[in-house]
């Protein structure tokens, strides 16, 4: 499943929940209320919360599986780049009549380097965020379906 597709189901969810809601509080204001009814749409309210949190949690984790695939392809690609900075210093250093254009190279593959290395970081940062927001959604999660069926479910957090 991709992100946009887990992003999308989540919506979905959402909306049902609200149209569930609304029914909910429609059959509690009529004068005949089946208590059966209250129970199925207490129910359905549940199994969506119980969905949305499966939901979140997939989203957390593409998104953080999209940042590690991300930083790995950077690290390759600074790999790379730091071999070719050392043959261009070789090539400075060998061919001093072709010095200004290997100068120029060595400046740019420098400037290269120091965007991925940005890059680098702000995946890694965003991974530990990503890390740290899934185990508080599931140590919340956790915490709270133990909560009665009249109480708040998970997806009320």
């Amino acid at each position: 499943m991709t992100l946009a597709e887990a992003q999308t189901e989540l919506n979905e969810l959402q909306d049902q929940r609200i149209d569930l809601q609304r029914r909910l509080e429609t059959a509690i204001e009529q004068e005949d209320v089946d208590i059966n009814v209250l129970t199925n749409f207490r129910k359905a309210l549940d199994v969506n919360g119980t969905k949305q949190y499966a939901a979140r949690a997939r989203i957390l984790r593409l998104t953080k599986n999209e940042h590690q695939q991300d930083r790995e392809l950077a690290i390759a690609d600074r790999d790379e780049l730091e071999k070719q900075l050392q043959l261009a210093a070789i090539a400075y250093d060998k061919i001093l009549a072709a010095c200004e254009e290997a100068r120029v190279r060595y400046q740019t593959i420098s400037l290269k380097l120091g965007s991925l290395d940005s890059r680098i970081e702000n995946d890694r940062q965003a991974i530990n965020e990503r890390q740290q927001e899934l185990a508080r959604h599931i140590a919340s999660w956790k915490t709270n379906s133990l909560l009665p069926a009249a109480e708040l479910s998970a997806c009320d957090l």
